[in-house]
């Protein structure tokens, strides 16, 4: 039986004597069922619900609402077997109103107290502006929502005062959220209401429904900022990568020796920067330093490793070296950097004067020699990569150049490719070489940017580096 009227319900219970009391027995009954599942739902999901009855003043909470709110438990007399507590206001209308003024005196600044004004205007006028005899006897309906008012954020307070009296004048609210500050601390709340019956002015009852969104937005606030601090850091990453690519790939100078072009072409991966690198320079007796690099892995890491190889070279360039010693002393340099990685080199002098090239290769592809429009691998001796020994040697190749001539390097990225060996890569390679080196504008940059563009087009696997020297 609850208020005079009779509800079914299937509770479970335990049924014990009650201690030194003959005859009498003490019961506990718990709800099953459909009303377990309510609850058991309401908990679960952080919901609730409240029906506020504007006739008899009273407001019926369910166990998630209140829950939620932060309010106290309902007497146990006024618990129903589908897990609801009805409150019932203050018996007078002063004793209404001492409520209501101990509530607004309380709160932060004036807001508070044109919430509570905001919602009795409602209340006592529709939507014509007469007054709705809602109230039966002395009793303020208002009681128990004032107080869920006070625990709203000041900065929600004027929507909520707007939302009540729209639903005291028969509207309806599909979706709002606002923020509340609970015994339990500060929630963030998605809610709507719906005034009884739909449309009325005034209604009879407005029925509210609610969710504990708070962790909801917390994990939304917590992927955005990981989603704003990867931005962040992948726009620094790119901003690094691009200041690398161009320490690593810089614009080429013009030779000052007659005959002598050089021109390069370079296509990053998706990572867009990686270990790829490139040297030209004029030396003080003449001869000109020709070096293309490629140091294992990718992104940032690589890319560092490969500035400190080349400029390393590019301080062991002013010794009297030749490119055999060259290439020992940067293999040292690598092999005891302190850091478990492997590259590879070709470094070599070019006289211009004799046209004579003069080069040792680290574990690198041999360049390949255009002559005649026919380019071919020339006959070369090889050393270890860098990284796997301290102290390696590596063997000179002299390659007499011929006016006409073309001399190809290329990193490894030109040719390796997921589903082909390197033996096919390079025939590849040849082939684009022959037809870029017969057509069109035979200047060395014009061939590595159609070679590249040949082979690779705008992406590349792999970094992949050009460089084309050209003998006129």
């Amino acid at each position: 039986m609850v208020e005079g009227a009779v509800h079914r319900a299937r509770l479970s219970g335990v049924v014990s004597p009650l201690a030194g009391e003959d005859g009498l027995l003490l019961t506990h009954w718990q709800p099953v069922g459909e009303a377990a599942i309510g609850q058991r739902v309401q908990r679960t999901g952080r919901m609730g619900w409240a029906e506020w009855d504007l006739v008899s003043g009273r407001v019926q909470w369910s166990v998630g609402m209140r829950r939620l709110l932060g309010l106290e438990e309902a007497p146990a007399e006024d618990d129903v077997p589908d897990g609801t507590g009805a409150s019932e206001t203050a018996d007078t209308a002063d004793t209404a109103e001492t409520a209501d003024t101990a509530g607004t005196a309380g709160a932060p600044g004036g807001e508070r107290a044109g919430w509570e004004t905001g919602v009795r205007r409602g209340r006592a006028g529709g939507r014509g502006g007469g007054t709705a005899p809602l109230v039966a006897r002395a009793r303020d309906p208002a009681a128990d929502i004032l107080s869920v008012g006070r625990l709203v954020e000041r900065s929600d307070v004027p929507g909520f005062v707007q939302d009540v009296r729209e639903l005291l004048t028969g509207g309806e609210i599909a979706d709002r959220e606002l923020t509340l500050h609970t015994p339990a601390g500060t929630r963030r709340v998605r809610w709507l209401g719906q005034a009884q019956p739909a449309g009325s002015d005034p209604p009879t009852t407005v029925l509210f429904a609610a969710r504990d969104i708070t962790e909801q937005e917390e994990r939304l606030r917590s992927a955005l900022s990981t989603a704003e601090r990867l931005r962040q850091e992948a726009a620094a990453e790119r901003r690094v990568s691009e200041t690398l690519r161009g320490a690593l790939t810089p614009p080429l100078p013009v030779v000052g020796a007659e005959g002598i072009s050089v021109g390069a072409a370079f296509v990053p991966s998706d990572h867009r920067i990686g270990g790829d690198w490139y040297k030209c320079r004029e030396l003080p007796d003449g001869r000109v330093l020709l070096a293309v690099g490629d140091v294992s892995g990718h992104g940032v890491d690589a890319a560092s490793r490969a500035v400190q190889q080349r400029s390393a070279l590019a301080g062991l360039a002013y010794t009297d070296g030749d490119p055999g010693e060259l290439a020992t002393a940067l293999g040292e340099v690598v092999y005891y950097s302190g850091v478990d990685s492997t590259a590879t080199a070709v470094i070599g002098h070019l006289d211009p004067a004799s046209r004579r090239f003069r080069w040792a290769s680290a574990g690198h592809p041999t360049p390949l020699l255009v002559r005649d429009g026919e380019p071919r691998v020339p006959d070369a001796e090889h050393g270890l990569m860098f990284g796997v020994a301290p102290e390696p040697s590596y063997p000179v190749n002299c390659t007499l150049l011929r006016p006409g001539d073309l001399l190809v390097f290329y990193t490894d990225g030109v040719i390796e490719s997921r589903g082909q060996d390197l033996d096919a890569g390079t025939r590849a390679l040849i082939d684009a070489v022959r037809e870029c080196a017969a057509g069109g504008d035979g200047g060395a940059r014009a061939v590595a940017d159609r070679v590249m563009g040949e082979i690779l087009g705008p992406e590349a696997e792999d970094d992949a580096t050009v460089f084309v020297l050209r003998v006129a």
